[in-house]
């Protein structure tokens, strides 16, 4: 299983570019192969491997929007707040979850919503459009 930094980090990835390592990886500065090692087993350790401070960093500095205490921790929200305007220092710290599950399931709760709202909204825009080519047609 992939450490759940990865598993954020692959949150981020898809988040900002639309999960293209590629893409991410030169936002971020880093080598595709340093992203992509991330998310596939270490032949000699027969783990996956632990992101780098290195790479950690090069994200918050990319976008300095992203919650470090979240991506290091798991705990939070995936984004800082407006009232949230420099990141946490934690160095060295590596964390395995969320202990405010109160907080992150509310976050995706609201996320799962806006989603559905913005996909129901295009399919009936679409059942409209048809509708009317088939008005337009006689069927």
């Amino acid at each position: 299983m992939q450490h759940p930094i990865t598993q954020r980090i692959n949150f981020l990835i898809n988040h900002y570019s639309s999960g293209n390592v590629s893409a991410f990886s030169k936002s971020i500065n880093q080598s595709k192969q340093s992203i992509n090692r991330l998310f596939n087993i270490d032949t000699r350790s027969g783990q996956y491997p632990i992101p780098s401070n290195k790479i950690i960093e090069s994200i918050c500095q990319a976008y300095p929007e992203v919650n470090y205490t979240w991506l290091v921790t798991g705990e939070g929200l995936p984004f800082k707040t407006s009232d949230q305007t420099q990141p946490i220092a934690r160095e060295n710290t590596i964390g395995y979850g969320s202990t405010d599950w109160q907080t992150e399931a509310e976050y995706w709760r609201k996320e799962y919503i806006s989603v559905h709202k913005k996909y129901t909204a295009l399919l009936e825009n679409k059942l409209e459009e048809l509708f009317a080519i088939k008005r337009e047609a006689g069927i």
